[in-house]
């Protein structure tokens, strides 16, 4: 035994190096020094700073080549993403989106919680998302749920209370007061101006001075708010491990009439066995209700009232009532009147499961099995009350999305002589989806204070249709790395889709992907300030198969004439019809510095999209005006540069 002098300092620096970080990737993980494609990820300390009410608003300015626009300024609103700019015209843009292993809907995040995120894996290039075959052609992004950790429970509350008030000022507003409008109006000789006066004719001075001033701009605009209450369990042992969550979210917006208010729930559970066998399942629950604004007329819409209503009409009368006599764009209308007397609203439940199982066969082999579900329902509801200014009627549309997902995944990895690392894997994936409508409408209401379909009396109407659509595919890859330094890895996949011809139900999608990590290279062992010096690229396709269910086949509409039900050709078959293919090849650039305090990061990519999915004229002698052909050809290029500095530890 020997003391430890009193004066002995001993200091751990950690290895930035060493520190290979592991990130989730198509059907696995692999450290992020082994990768060939392009993936960025954004982990949740990022995605918390900035509190939004949807999952795809939260990756707003979080990647390079990733925009995120709003489509719209609705609560709830989902947001519009591109990777890597447009890669097709009429076959949607949007990045397939993977939860937890299971592929959702980008149009359901308004309720789902963004906190819950882990972190997001973005995939941008060939060799990244080939593996994802005919949807991932315009990018993948993998979202990973929070897990619990063995030893203490944590428990952690949050709330959040935050105001929202409209860009533009005052002065961004320049429109008429009253006496401008009235003075201009009596000039030209029309409107108010003009035939208000006491003795019905032209307004005089002293009257025009008189009218009250109306602006409507701070009438409708208001201050929102955004309140949030969040409950977090997590913990676990060595062998369980748990993460609940619950969270309360309510959020209007700077415009009456407009609001999202939404409840989630999440459940994960991992469970080991001998560390041989490990189950999870993973689950979230969510409901939102979103506030709509009636656009029925387009004076409705509140940003075109400000500009349209006259600023010598007053929303109220003296008495309180609503001003029902006023015109706007000729239309008699009071927007106040139609927030209060003309609801909708949209409601969805949301609800996605995925249970996997993983059982180490032995070291090197691996069998993994992910089943999921996801299900969302909405409801549209729309009500014109009996004393509206606008028709009465209500209408109802419920619509119902059912995805189910199964994924066997075989993986092999192994080191030999500590230099060779070899890793594959094989799957098999299903994936069924079933969507059903039912919208009914009816008026004749003798009251607005009952709003059930049965009690209408007049124009009742109902509707509905059902779709379905089915894929299975098969997919392989492969990886070879020398001594950490030289990286190849290549993959294939062979999808078959229900929504294309006979003749093209099948297609084969591939990668291939080198990298070269210079930092462990003889000649840059003495270069102190490098951390991490990393060249790759890579070449492959991937295809687009958003085009509708039916597309490909001849479908039958069904109609009526002279009393009679009638069923006749709505659509010529192409049984040729195939997806949209994407051929990307790109070049990467990965630089730690300064113990990776800096971090740089520069793409150079070029994708070409064929046979693009687009609507082309026939001869109307075929007694059809247009189908769905495989036409066309796009060209997408450009440059990424993400710099990231940890300047201060």
């Amino acid at each position: 035994e020997e003391a430890i002098k009193r004066n002995l300092k001993i200091v751990l620096k950690a290895d930035a190096a060493m520190l290979d970080e592991v990130v989730v990737v198509a059907y696995g993980a692999a450290k992020k020094s082994s990768l060939t494609g392009s993936v960025e990820i954004v982990k949740a300390d990022q995605l918390s700073k900035v509190p939004v009410n949807s999952v795809d608003q939260a990756l707003q300015g979080k990647a390079a080549g990733v925009q995120v626009t709003a489509a719209t300024g609705r609560p709830g609103a989902s947001a519009n993403i591109k990777i890597r700019g447009t890669s097709s015209i009429s076959a949607g843009s949007d990045p397939l989106f993977v939860i937890d292993g299971v592929p959702v809907s980008s149009a359901d995040f308004a309720a789902l919680n963004s906190n819950d995120i882990e972190y997001m894996s973005v995939l941008k290039d060939a060799s990244a998302t080939a593996i994802y075959g005919s949807r991932g052609s315009n990018g993948v992004i993998l979202i990973t749920t929070k897990k619990g950790q063995s030893g203490k429970t944590t428990i952690d509350l949050k709330a959040i209370f935050g105001i929202s008030t409209r860009t533009l000022s005052d002065s961004d507003f320049t429109m008429m007061n009253a006496q401008e409008k009235l003075t201009y109006e009596r000039q030209l000789g029309i409107g108010r101006g003009s035939s208000g006066g006491a003795n019905g004719g032209a307004m005089t001075d002293a009257e025009i001075a008189a009218a009250k001033n109306t602006n409507w701009a701070d009438e409708i605009f208001r201050t929102g708010t955004t309140q949030s209450y969040e409950l977090n369990v997590a913990g676990g042992t060595d062998a369980t491990r748990f993460y609940l969550s619950g969270q309360y979210f309510d959020q209007d917006a700077i415009v009456p009439g407009s609001y999202l208010r939404r409840s989630t729930l999440r459940a994960n559970l991992e469970h080991k066995i001998k560390d041989v066998v490990k189950i999870g399942f993973n689950s979230s629950a969510g409901i939102s209700k979103e506030g709509l604004l009636r656009t029925d007329r387009n004076a409705l819409n509140p940003f075109n009232y400000i500009f349209n209503a006259n600023p010598y009409d007053a929303p109220y009368n003296e008495d309180g009532s609503y001003n029902t006599d006023m015109k706007v764009a000729g239309n008699q209308i009071n927007i106040f009147e139609n927030i209060a007397n003309n609801p909708a609203s949209l409601s969805k439940l949301k609800i996605i499961a995925a249970f996997n199982l993983e059982w180490r066969i032995w070291d090197q082999l691996k069998y993994t099995t992910v089943a999921g579900v996801d299900f969302t329902q909405y409801q549209n509801y729309q009500f014109n009350k009996p004393e509206s200014q606008l028709s009465q009627i209500e209408r109802e549309r419920e619509r119902e999305r059912e995805r189910e997902y199964l994924c066997v995944c075989f993986n092999d990895d192994k080191t030999f002589n500590d230099v060779h690392e070899v890793k594959a894997a094989a799957a098999m994936e299903a994936q069924s989806s079933h969507y059903r409508t039912l919208t009914a409408s009816v008026s004749g209401f003798a009251t607005g204070k009952l709003d059930a379909i049965s009690v209408g009396a007049t124009d009742k109407d109902v509707a509905g249709n059902t779709t379905d659509w089915r894929m299975l595919s098969y997919l392989a890859t492969a990886g070879y790395t020398y001594d950490s330094k030289y990286i190849i890895d290549a993959a294939i996949r062979w999808d078959g889709s229900s929504r294309f011809g006979a003749d093209n139900q099948y297609g084969m999608f591939w990668a291939v992907g080198l990298g070269w990590n210079m930092e462990r290279e003889s000649f840059l062992q003495d270069v102190s300030w490098l951390t991490r010096l990393k060249v790759r690229g890579s070449v492959g396709t991937s295809g687009n198969n958003n085009i509708g269910d039916y597309a490909a086949q001849g479908v039958y509409g069904y109609g009526s004439y002279n009393g009679a039900s009638t069923a006749y050709p709505a659509r010529l078959p192409n049984p040729d019809l195939s997806w949209e293919k994407s051929m990307q090849a790109s070049v990467g650039l990965d630089a730690s510095l300064f113990d990776s305090r800096l971090n740089v990061t520069f793409d150079v990519y070029q994708r070409k999209t064929t046979d693009l999915l687009l609507s082309t004229r026939l001869s109307m002698t075929s007694g059809f005006s247009s189908r769905i052909d495989n036409v066309g050809e796009l060209m997408n290029k450009g440059y990424e540069l993400s710099i990231s500095g940890d300047l201060i530890r």
